[in-house]
């Protein structure tokens, strides 16, 4: 995986990478590539996710609900502490429900499944804006699958 927007700063400063759900299979996947190309990452994703799969060395972590304005602040301000802008944010968070035909699924559980993958989106482009302004050609990309 070759990540060339980031990966081509003009500055140490301009490789600063936060990924929302990286502690999934392709948040693993997508931090690997970065960290191996210089990039320097930081992994949110729920804390037991995070216990399942802990990021790889040179990456810190930090355990967020993507559905809680609340805990996506609190990280993102943590991330702000630490870094004085960011050059990417890449969102691959997700929730999964076991499948269920359509007319089967308790609206409760409906709801669960549109907060979870696009109510995150909100909430975590609104909290990342305010660094990714700071960044250097900063860029910001939100997958669904």
């Amino acid at each position: 995986m070759f990540i060339p927007q980031i990966s081509q700063g003009t500055s140490a400063a301009s490789n600063r990478l936060a990924i929302l759900g990286g502690a999934g299979g392709s948040g693993r996947a997508l931090t690997a590539a970065a960290v191996a190309q210089g990039l320097d990452v930081i992994v949110l994703d729920l804390e037991a996710s995070l216990a399942r799969h802990p990021v790889i060395d040179d990456v810190d972590a930090y355990a967020v609900d993507a559905t809680d304005e609340q805990s996506v602040e609190q990280a993102f301000a943590a991330i702000g502490e630490r870094w004085d802008g960011l050059d990417g944010f890449v969102n691959l968070c997700g929730f999964m429900h076991p499948y269920e035909m359509a007319d089967a699924i308790p609206i409760s559980t409906f709801d669960e499944i549109v907060t979870g993958n696009l109510r995150s989106v909100a909430i975590g482009g609104q909290a990342a804006m305010p660094l990714l302004r700071r960044g250097e050609g900063a860029s910001l990309v939100h997958a669904a699958s």
